[in-house]
């Protein structure tokens, strides 16, 4: 029997959030971020470019 999952598409903020353990947001976005078993996580490459760009930015995470 094939299993199946439900396709979560994350979004630049919640990985933001994940990162920033200072944003308010970010006790919710680990939640989203630890899937269960019948769930599986998607990260598209405009949103690992923005990523990107967010983590190496100072002005923006000076500090996670």
């Amino acid at each position: 029997m094939e299993r199946e999952f439900q396709q979560i598409y994350l979004d630049t903020n919640v990985l933001a959030y994940v990162a920033n353990k200072k944003a308010p947001q970010h006790r919710i976005a680990l939640e989203i971020f630890r899937p269960n078993e019948k769930e599986q996580l998607f990260v598209s490459s405009q949103v690992m470019a923005e990523f990107y760009s967010y983590l190496t930015n100072p002005s923006i995470l000076a500090d996670p």
